[in-house]
């Protein structure tokens, strides 16, 4: 019988923190600074974003891409693609297919406002 290494999607985001070293603090105060999210719904969507990439947006781990400053159209679109399984990673479309699209709206809005390289470039 197979090992599964990651039963659901608790555990793979609880992995994901292990490898980043991402902190409880670092989850709850993600939406705390001058881009602060209003829509509750979307605050705590950004809390499953951190643990891959990066708690202003900013990846530490190679093959997780940076969010902050991407275009807001070009990330909604690729929300809806991996929402919608058109692109292929079983974790992002696990993660992202609770949410609405008000949500991914936000998500990509919200990634789009922050500075890229992290908010020590702004």
């Amino acid at each position: 019988m197979p090992v599964r290494l990651l039963p659901n999607l608790t555990g793979a985001v609880f992995f994901a923190c292990v490898v980043t070293g991402c902190s409880d603090s670092d989850t709850r105060s993600a939406a705390t600074g001058s881009e602060s999210i209003a829509d509750p719904r979307v605050a705590a969507a950004v809390q499953s974003c951190i643990a891959c990439h990066g708690r202003y947006g900013v990846s530490a781990l190679e093959p997780y891409p940076n969010l902050a400053g991407q275009k807001r159209t070009y990330l909604l679109n690729q929300l809806r693609a991996y929402r919608s399984g058109e692109r292929n990673n079983p974790v992002m479309t696990s993660l992202l297919q609770p949410y609405s699209d008000e949500v991914l709206v936000g998500l990509a809005e919200y990634y789009s406002r922050l500075p890229a390289g992290g908010p020590e470039r702004q």
